[in-house]
This record gives C-alpha cells, sequence and structure tokens, in this order.
C-alpha cells in the first residue's frame, strides 16, 4: 500500500497533502517515503503487468576479487553495486530508474 499511495503522490499537478489526507497519513510521513525511494530505499509498485529489461552479461576482466561490481547502464545513468546485492534490490531499483524516481 505503501508504494502505491507513494506513487499516487508523484503524479504531475497532484498534492502531497491532499494524497496524505485521503489516505489517512500524516503529509510529513509521505514525504519521508517519497525521499527514500529516491534514495533507492523504497521501490514503487505498479499495478501494470511487468515489464522485463534487456541485461547483457559480459565475460569479466582479471582482477581482484574485492574489486567486482555489478555495474548498470540505463541511459545516462551508471550504477554500481557490490556484487553481494541481492536481485530482489537490484529489481527494487531498476523500476525506480525505470519510472524516473
Amino acid at each position: 500500500m505503501k508504494g502505491r499511495i507513494m506513487r499516487e503522490s508523484l503524479a504531475p499537478e497532484v498534492r502531497v497533502a491532499d494524497v496524505a489526507r485521503k489516505y489517512r497519513i500524516c503529509a510529513q510521513q509521505l514525504t519521508q517515503w517519497r525521499r527514500q525511494a529516491r534514495a533507492g530505499r523504497l521501490a514503487l509498485v505498479t499495478d501494470g503487468p511487468a515489464e522485463f529489461v534487456e541485461i547483457e552479461l559480459e565475460q569479466p576482466s582479471v582482477r581482484n576479487e574485492s574489486d567486482a561490481k555489478i555495474e548498470i547502464v540505463v541511459g545516462k545513468v551508471v550504477l554500481r553495486l557490490e556484487q553481494d546485492t541481492a536481485s530482489t534490490r537490484i529489481a527494487e531499483i531498476m523500476t525506480a530508474l525505470e519510472r524516473g524516481a
């Protein structure tokens, strides 16, 4: 529910206070959720069908294991993550990037 409320508050011409009042939550709480989403700590929820993103895998060059990273490129955005980042977290980040959060 939190993700849907937050997504609704991000629509053009929508005021945070109006959405908060509609769902009987504090406007400051909704603002905090929006900040968390922008920071990649909270995923936006979609009601539509799942979308898939093409992923290219390359053979890693020989380097120190501690240097290994996951690199995601979406348009002009390059995101580097630790190699032990959970797949669910990567999916949340990709969803947020696609939605422009």
